[in-house]
């Protein structure tokens, strides 16, 4: 069986025309990211934490409008999450496929 360096299990590099980490809320529809960090009170972090979001955790964003509501994929789920909730999410963008 073959073995896997160390940096095969590193995402890969962010879209060229996206930042490192932004906020989940600029994250435009269909692209993909892990959680990097989230920012927020202990109330709003545990009902995110509580929602299946967690540093580490791969989303896509399926619907949303600038400074609206958004529709995340998370895991073979759905979750949708307020302006506020999508504020203090951010997160590190995946390649597409």
């Amino acid at each position: 069986m073959p073995q896997l360096s160390p940096l095969s299990a590193l995402p890969p590099p962010p879209p060229a025309d996206l930042p490192r980490i932004l906020a989940l809320s600029r994250l435009p529809e269909g692209h993909r990211a892990v959680v990097a960090r989230i920012r927020a009170e202990r109330d709003l972090a545990q009902k995110l934490a509580d929602l299946g979001l967690r540093t580490g955790c791969e989303i896509r964003v399926i619907k949303g409008s600038a400074g609206g509501p958004l529709v995340v994929g998370l895991g073979d789920g759905r979750v949708g999450l307020g302006p506020e909730m999508a504020q203090a999410i951010l997160v590190s963008p995946l390649r597409t496929p």
